[in-house]
């Protein structure tokens, strides 16, 4: 659905492919340019609609009405604790702010009236559920199951206080989204979509979720609180999409986290901070734990300066990363395998592998001691692959390649070959900016 093939792949399909078409742009946008419009659509919000009625509210059922489970909801992996709901959004209001949010947990089914969904504490429903714990009261909430691709995807970027994720999902839609009043609470619910479930989740009584696969490990059984449905509204014969988590490394939820947390850290440096970064990104193949940050150096130390700010905001996106490769602006943001060889062959074994300390935990962190587990953080590191800024063209080795060793019209003769011959897919000839100098 939002997923493509890793950046390893043939360079005709990337892994933001079907998640810029979802969104309205074309199939073979660039990187860059897909992070730069995603950031002028995200400035220029539109607030959603309310409408009467919409597809979503074609059938309903209520109270004893309720089963789930005549839904095809997938056994998803041999292995999984039970059936499991993913790529579906979990609207939850602050008790204090009375603001929305959109995330997108996974669900286990444990019958036709109740679901679990683990709420780490490090995560904004989990300390949205906290608040109603404290209270002692229940959480209101609503699971929309095959919402518009916009609202998908706000479900994985973290927004700032205050913002509304229907009005950034409107932006990114280019069209207001159309909102219904949920059945049991005062929520808001997309009206486009399949299915939304409603109830309650109740901060006593936890039961154990999973095992379930997550960045590449399965998880261990764990309490999580009940979701009790109260009502279910959907469309006639809905269509449940859902997320073949733990394949390797192209799942389409994870596929969305790299998109969504490259995006948003994309923003806050060009937007917070003014580090004028060309991209940014996750790789899958690296299981989210590694950022690699494209651009131009403009002063000593600024590489230091831009790592530093990155894992400061970790703690936005569930410490996920603890890995930075800053590459120069050379490099074109498709060619994985050119990081590779920057790492290999400019990076200066004592000076350009720099430690930082403290740095969270995240869930995608398996090789841990016992004293970094007990006291929650662990190293980080950042590698600096960029020339010496004090070095001229002169100074620069010239790279061997095919860009430039031939001249263009050659070059281009290849690619009209290449073609002519009936080749599957396309010849790999690297822009501009990668050619020597």
């Amino acid at each position: 659905l939002y997923r493509g093939p890793g950046t390893l792949f043939p360079q005709d399909r990337t892994f933001w492919q079907n998640t810029a078409i979802g969104l309205g742009f074309d199939r073979d946008i660039r990187w860059v340019e897909f992070l730069g419009k995603l950031m002028e659509r995200y400035m220029h919000s539109i607030l959603p609609v309310e409408v009467e009625a919409g597809p979503v509210k074609d059938q309903k059922m209520a109270a004893d009405d309720v089963d789930i489970t005549k839904f095809p909801i997938p056994f998803i992996h041999k292995g999984d604790g039970g059936r499991y709901l993913n790529l579906a959004t979990l609207i939850v209001k602050d008790p204090e702010t009375g603001g929305e949010t959109w995330t997108a947990p996974r669900f286990m089914v444990v019958d036709g009236k109740r679901l679990l969904c683990p709420l780490p504490a490090d995560t904004i429903d989990g300390r949205i559920f906290a608040k109603y714990k404290a209270l002692n009261k229940p959480m209101p909430f609503c699971i929309v199951i095959g919402p518009p691709p916009a609202v998908t995807f706000c479900s994985y970027i973290p927004m700032e206080k205050g913002e509304s994720y229907a009005a950034i999902a409107g932006g990114l839609n280019l069209d207001p989204i159309e909102l219904n009043r949920a059945e049991t609470n005062d929520m808001m619910v997309p009206s486009q979509a399949e299915i939304v479930l409603e109830g309650k989740a109740y901060p006593q009584g936890f039961l154990e979720e999973g095992p379930y696969p997550d960045f590449w490990f399965y998880t261990e059984k764990a309490p999580a609180p009940v979701f009790e449905i109260e009502t279910v509204t959907s469309r006639p014969n809905p269509i449940i999409p859902f997320s073949v988590d733990g394949a390797k490394p192209y799942d389409d939820h994870h596929n969305m986290m790299a998109i969504g947390m490259a995006y948003e850290l994309y923003r806050r440096c060009q937007m917070v901070r003014n580090y004028p970064i060309n991209w940014i990104q996750f790789p899958l193949e690296f299981n989210l734990n590694v950022a690699i940050v494209q651009g131009p150096i403009i002063f000593h130390g600024y590489v230091s300066w831009l790592a530093k700010y990155i894992f400061s905001q970790t703690r936005h996106f569930r410490a996920l990363y603890n890995k930075i490769v800053v590459v120069d602006h050379m490099i074109p943001e498709i060619a994985l395998e050119e990081v590779m060889v920057e790492i290999s062959l400019k990076t200066h074994a004592a000076s350009r592998f720099r430690f930082i300390d403290e740095v969270p935990i995240g869930p995608n962190v398996r090789c841990l001691s016992e004293e970094e587990k007990k006291r929650g953080t662990q190293s980080g590191i950042y590698i600096d692959t960029t020339w010496p800024k004090e070095w001229t063209g002169e100074d620069i080795p010239r790279r061997v390649g095919i860009e430039g060793s031939y001249p263009q019209g050659l070059l281009d003769k290849v690619v009209e070959n290449y073609t002519r011959l009936g080749l599957k897919g396309k010849p790999i000839i690297y822009p501009e900016s990668i050619k020597p100098f």
